[in-house]
Order: C-alpha cells, then sequence, then structure tokens
C-alpha cells in the first residue's frame, strides 16, 4: 500500500487501482464488502507517534474512484 500512496502523489490520477473494502463483524465474517473503480489516493495523513504516551495512532487516507460497487 505504501508503494501505491507514494505512486498517487507523484501522478495521481495515473495510479488509478481496483479497490476492495470489507468490513467485518466481531467474528471476522463480512458484513458488507464495496468496491471501488479506478480508485487513487489523494491524501494521506498519520498521527504522531510517540513513546512517552499511551495513545491511538490514527491513519487517514482519502481516495478518489469513477465508481462504487455495492455487493
Amino acid at each position: 500500500m505504501y508503494e501505491w500512496i507514494v505512486e498517487s502523489g507523484r501522478s495521481g490520477a495515473n495510479s488509478r487501482r481496483v479497490v476492495t473494502i470489507h468490513l467485518l463483524n466481531d467474528e471476522q465474517q463480512p458484513v458488507f464488502t464495496r468496491r471501488l473503480r479506478h480508485a487513487w489516493v489523494t491524501k494521506y495523513s498519520s498521527g504522531e507517534l510517540n513513546a512517552g504516551f499511551n495513545t491511538l495512532a490514527m491513519e487517514t487516507m482519502e481516495l478518489v474512484h469513477e465508481g462504487l460497487i455495492i455487493e
């Protein structure tokens, strides 16, 4: 995924991919699936990592796509 984020930053829409998103329940079974057609990363950010604190690190990735398939 890292390579795709870097590639999207360099070439934008030229690094389009099919993205599959699965939401899983507590038993790790899929609840629903979404597919993004011709998606690319437009923004990526990560939280601050600090070993001195017991905090949660959040990552955010925004995608643009040319089609949503609901399964």
